[in-house]
This record gives C-alpha cells, structure tokens and sequence, in this order.
C-alpha cells in the first residue's frame, strides 16, 4: 500500500447534498477522478509545478 496525503478542496454545499442523495460516496469520486486524470495525462504531470496549486496544469476541463 503506497502513501497517502490529504488533499482538500471546496464544492458548494447544494452540490455535494445532491451528490449523496443518490449515493455518490463524494471522496471516492474526487480521488478516482483524479487517479484517472493522472493516468490520462501520463508523464506530463510530473515536474515543473507552480507554487500555488501544486500542480503544472493551468486549467482543469
């Protein structure tokens, strides 16, 4: 089992409350998202990343 870090973000309240009327478990969501995008970009995600959002990529779509 690898390291984890905690990694926090704010959504609007109304939109996390209709994410888990229908079951959405909002952490795992967020997390596979990400692993996927992660993998998506490749090695382009590695190095070079700004001192504000801790991340290279300037604009997420």
């Amino acid at each position: 089992m690898g390291d984890y870090v905690t990694v926090s973000t704010k959504v609007r309240r109304d939109v996390v409350e209709r994410a888990r009327r229908p079951g959405i478990n909002v952490s795992e969501l967020l997390r596979r998202v990400l692993e996927e995008e992660v993998e998506k970009r490749g090695s382009s995600c590695s190095g070079g990343g700004s001192r504000r959002t801790g991340t290279s990529w300037s604009r997420w779509t």
